[in-house]
């Protein structure tokens, strides 16, 4: 007997080739996504933010959850999070337009881009890594000196909002300075809800199962396991080492299941 959440856990992880959610794309798409996303707190502020209609870049690494974010953010402003179009304007009582990966354009749309979500009547919502765009405002601006300004308001935890001359305001947040240890909680807690598990446990094999052995310890265990789990990544992340929301959950549902089905 095999359980399909368990195979979704093995798509998340890159202990085999068979990782394609790990791309966030694709786990949005899938029916376990909503059941083990965590909402961030962060959704309730950029969804402040988009409602005021203003302009805001979301930057960072790679695998730390933006378009994840983008997707919370739809959500909650009342729209499907499960489609997203590389770029789109949608209606939410006002004009929202996204662009969900910056970094795939080409030079001349990313400079048209800029343009439109400086001079929108609406909110705009731009993810971007951080040296496109870096380019894409040195070229669009042409100003000595941006870069630094730019790097600047990243440097920021809270996010700045830096008024470009001639342009107007946007407000840039580096997901990359936002403490993410508190996403492992409710994560976990999610990962190991009896729901995803009921065929393991009429499975006949369910005594010498490992897949389902570490569910239920884990489950006798929450708070002692959570904390030393949180600690440990809390350790990296003082060392500068922290570790992307993509890296957690690989390494945790990989420490679920070990790869097996």
């Amino acid at each position: 007997m095999s359980n399909d959440f368990v195979q979704y856990l093995n798509s998340l992880h890159n202990g085999s080739a068979s990782n394609q959610n790990a791309i966030a794309e694709m786990q949005i798409a899938s029916p376990y996504f909503a059941s083990i996303q965590v909402k961030r707190r962060i959704v309730s502020f950029l969804k402040k933010k988009i409602e005021n209609k203003e302009f805001v870049i979301l930057t960072g690494h790679a695998g730390d959850g933006k378009t994840t974010l983008l997707a919370q953010v739809l959500e909650e402003l009342g729209r499907s999070q499960s489609k997203l179009k590389d770029l789109d304007t949608v209606d939410c009582g006002f004009q929202f337009h996204y662009v969900k990966d910056f970094s795939e354009l080409t030079r001349a749309e990313q400079i048209q881009e800029l343009k439109q979500c400086f001079g929108f009547n609406g909110a705009s919502l731009i993810i971007a890594n951080t040296g496109p765009l870096l380019n894409a405002f040195k070229a669009l601006t042409g100003k000595e000196g941006i870069e630094s300004e730019l790097l600047e308001a990243m440097d920021s935890s809270a996010g700045e909002e830096i008024n470009i001359t001639e342009l107007g305001k946007v407000f840039i947040l580096n997901i990359a300075r936002i403490d993410n240890t508190d996403f492992i909680r409710p994560f976990i807690s999610n990962l190991i809800a009896d729901a995803h598990w009921t065929a393991c446990k009429n499975c006949p094999a369910s005594n010498n199962c490992p897949v389902l052995f570490n569910q239920q310890i884990l489950k006798e265990n929450t708070d002692r396991a959570i904390s030393f789990i949180k600690n440990s990544y809390v350790w990296l992340q003082e060392y500068d080492r922290r570790a992307t929301i993509r890296q957690i959950t690989a390494h945790l549902t990989y420490a679920m299941t070990g790869g097996l089905s």
